[in-house]
């Protein structure tokens, strides 16, 4: 992964959370959050603060998918 690939690396998953639940791991990538790319945790924080159901698209091991998870709304 170089600087220029988007990702973030999930550190730790809650049990019984939306990400849990939507079958998100630990040391998965975040690579985009409804279609926009994610370079950083702060981008990430950014994609997510408006809440509402949220595509995230998840890379595991060079395979990839789409997880649907609904965050609380501000």
């Amino acid at each position: 992964m170089t600087e220029e690939d988007p990702g973030v690396i999930v550190s730790k998953i809650e049990q019984g959370e939306g990400a849990s639940v939507a079958g998100i791991k630990p040391f998965e990538l975040i690579v985009a959050v409804n279609d926009e790319p994610v370079y950083t945790v702060k981008d990430f924080e950014k994609a997510i603060a408006k809440g509402g159901e949220l595509r995230l698209s998840i890379m595991r091991m060079h395979l990839g998918r789409l997880v649907k998870i609904r965050v609380p709304e501000e």
